[in-house]
């Protein structure tokens, strides 16, 4: 899994947000992950299955998932090409 943190260019103004993409392999998975932030997920490119709190459900491209903190979750690339994945998160 590789991520890629969005760097923001902004004069004078405070972005309220942090955001970033990953990607995926064909075959992988992400680490399970838990946080205190709130994210939002958009799926750019690719299949897979979020396991989400315990339950699973599949992912297509242009889905958009609200990921509540702390809840566990973590993504697999059920695909055959690489998952890609845009972020955003808040407190």
């Amino acid at each position: 899994m590789s991520v890629h943190e969005v760097q923001f260019n902004s004069v004078g103004t405070v972005i309220p947000f942090k955001s970033s993409y990953f990607v995926i392999q064909p075959g992988c998975q992400s680490p399970v992950d838990t946080h205190s932030v709130h994210e939002i997920w958009m799926l750019a490119q690719g299949e897979g299955e979020l396991i989400y709190d315990d339950e699973s459900s599949p992912l297509r491209p242009l889905d958009f998932i609200y990921l509540e903190p702390p809840k566990k979750h973590e993504v697999r690339n059920t695909g055959k090409e690489p998952l890609i994945i845009f972020s955003v998160w808040w407190k």
